[in-house]
C-alpha cells in the first residue's frame, strides 16, 4: 500500500505534463485528498463515516512521517511549477 502511494507521488509530475494549469491544480487537490483518506483512516471516519479495515489506524511511525514529508514536498513542487496566474494563492514565507 505504501509503495502504491509513493509511486503515485513519484509519477505525479509526469501526469501533469499534458494538462492545463487549472486541470493540474484540480488533480493535485484530488490526489492530496485521496492520500489524506488513505493515510488517515480516522480522518476518513470523521469525514465520511468510513470504517478502516481491520488493524487500520493512523501510521505514526518515523517512516510514515518521513514519507508524508516527502509527499508534501513533491506536491508543493508541483504547485510551484504552475503558472503565476494559477498559484496566486501560494504565500511565500
Amino acid at each position: 500500500m505504501k509503495v502504491r502511494y509513493t509511486l503515485a507521488i513519484a509519477l505525479s509530475p509526469l501526469l501533469l505534463l499534458a494538462q492545463t494549469d487549472a486541470e493540474k491544480l484540480h488533480r493535485i487537490f484530488a490526489e492530496e485528498h485521496a492520500v489524506y483518506l488513505e493515510e488517515n483512516p480516522i480522518g476518513a471516519i470523521r469525514l465520511y463515516g468510513r470504517q478502516p479495515g481491520p488493524g487500520r489506524w493512523n501510521d505514526e511511525s518515523l517512516e510514515a512521517y518521513a514519507r508524508r514529508r516527502a509527499q508534501t514536498r513533491a506536491r508543493l513542487a508541483a504547485l510551484r511549477a504552475l503558472s503565476p496566474n494559477t498559484q496566486h494563492f501560494l504565500i511565500e514565507r
